[in-house]
């Protein structure tokens, strides 16, 4: 019980300090090994529950220290199935390929 309670205690000010995250940006994991290949994905609802909303990525894209607000890495996403709808999905997608980046720490979208 002791150990819950810190836990909670230590995690308050995150909860106060959190970016806002994007609903259109997806990524498979919280955070990348310096040396692990990393990828990205953007997300355009085209059909389905949330069709009525729409994402235009800008070119190109950044990632950004959020310490400081320092962009640490550039990079051009890429069309994925050329841009055409996934049918599994009802979204029209972007690769974000950031696996030069090799500093050390968490990557949160």
């Amino acid at each position: 019980m002791k150990a819950l309670f810190l836990i909670l205690i230590l995690t308050i000010p995150y909860l106060f300090f959190a970016q806002t995250q994007s609903k259109y940006i997806v990524i498979d994991q919280f955070g990348y090994r310096p040396i692990s290949e990393k990828k990205g994905m953007m997300r355009d609802p085209l059909t389905g529950f949330d069709a009525s909303e729409s994402f235009a990525p800008e070119f190109p894209y950044a990632l950004v220290d959020a310490t400081n607000n320092v962009q640490v890495f550039t990079g051009n996403s890429v069309p994925y199935k050329s841009g055409t709808e996934e049918a599994s999905s009802g979204d029209r997608a972007w690769w974000l390929d950031f696996h030069p980046l090799k500093l050390p720490g968490l990557i949160v979208f």
